[in-house]
């Protein structure tokens, strides 16, 4: 296990997540926008490895509450580019986004603002005191984190229902961060994965599922639309039809990523500790 380049990658994390942060304050583009919410989601990503029971986080907490706070102006932006509206409803559509972006401008000037950032230096520089010391208490933290990760993908996995978007949704959020961890842990070559066709894959389907919904949940309040509801929610129930038989796939590759994760990591946390608590 490298340090020096798990140290590296984390930096490189903090440093396009700052980098964004200054960006998003004046550039409110769907790209500057999509780019500060995935940076967000990867930083986020590696919470649970980097809190240690002496650091609070708040700097967790408060990327948390700007990513989310940036979401209703993303599912706008998504809506304007991938569906094809009448010229009413784009204008509509426009005007929602501006509204949006307005009344978020005092939380764009606080996003990424010094506590935030001592807070995070501070947090990270004692990660990297106590890998230094004990290199394999990572491969602890790394474990703990995908054995919840991967409990509460389960769990979503296991409440889909047909009838119910919002339970895709759901699943949605607890997929991007196994995601987003593996994509860590595959980066920082803790792990060698031929899965990345896959993982995107599901990420794109649950992905459709949730901007046809969104799309219908939005035309609600729009006169003049049973049309375009209807047929946005037809697509989208047949898609989450289809993805609920198919289900097992989607947890057959979940078992190959807990294969590979404890294959990779159970033996570096051993090589220390002796006994290691089962995931």
């Amino acid at each position: 296990m490298d340090i020096n380049k798990i140290q590296i990658i984390i930096q490189q994390r903090v440093k396009q997540y700052l980098l964004l942060s200054k960006a998003i304050r004046n550039n409110h583009s769907a790209k500057t926008i999509h780019a500060f919410r995935v940076a967000s989601r990867q930083l986020l990503a590696l919470e649970p490895v980097l809190n240690t029971p002496e650091n609070n986080r708040y700097w967790a907490k408060k990327a948390n509450s700007w990513l989310k706070r940036c979401g209703e102006i993303r599912n706008l932006q998504v809506l304007q580019h991938k569906f094809d509206f009448s010229e009413r409803v784009d204008t509509i559509l426009e005007q929602a986004i501006n509204k949006e972006i307005k009344n978020n401008q005092e939380i764009f000037k606080k996003i990424g603002g010094k506590k935030f950032r001592e807070e995070l230096t501070d947090c990270t520089g004692k990660f990297y005191k106590t890998i230094e010391k004990n290199p394999n208490q990572f491969a602890h933290k790394v474990l703990d984190a995908w054995s919840v990760t991967k409990a509460e993908l389960l769990d979503s996995i296991s409440s889909l229902q047909p009838d119910t978007p919002k339970t895709f949704h759901q699943l949605r959020i607890k997929y991007k961060k196994v995601r987003y961890l593996v994509d860590f842990l595959d980066e920082a070559q803790l792990i060698n994965i031929n899965l990345s066709g896959e993982l995107k894959h599901w990420q794109n389907r649950l992905g459709e599922i949730q901007d046809l919904s969104m799309g219908e949940a939005w035309l609600a309040d729009i006169p003049r639309t049973i049309k375009a509801r209807s047929n946005l929610n037809a697509q989208s129930k047949k898609l989450r039809i289809k993805f609920i038989l198919q289900t097992e796939q989607f947890k057959q590759l979940i078992s190959a990523l807990d294969r590979t994760i404890k294959t990779a990591l159970k033996p570096i946390a051993r090589s220390s500790s002796g006994e290691l608590q089962d995931h």
